[in-house]
């Protein structure tokens, strides 16, 4: 019985962190997230700009160092990446 306890608890605390995660996506997606992964997270520019005010945007390149036809603006925050991409002109 009190496995069965246990196993129902840690079933519990997994869906509430579960349930919480999902609020935070959902909050940052209404403040301006267009993605999040492991990288970080891109963020609408006028968003960004009002976080990281005055930064330039750069060429964004493949990881072999051709344009991609985008340009970024990126940060760091506290460890974790923040950026933005527009259309190169």
């Amino acid at each position: 019985m009190e496995l069965l306890q246990k196993q129902t608890q840690e079933t519990e605390n997994f869906l509430d962190d579960c349930v919480a995660m999902v609020e935070a996506l959902r909050c940052l997606e209404e403040k301006g997230a267009e993605a999040i992964d492991a990288e970080g997270v891109t963020l609408k520019t006028e968003v960004f700009d009002r976080c990281f005010p005055g930064m330039e945007w750069s060429e964004s390149l493949t990881l072999e160092g051709y344009p991609t036809g985008l340009r970024q603006k990126t940060a760091m925050y506290r460890g974790f990446t923040f950026d933005t991409y527009m259309l190169s002109e």
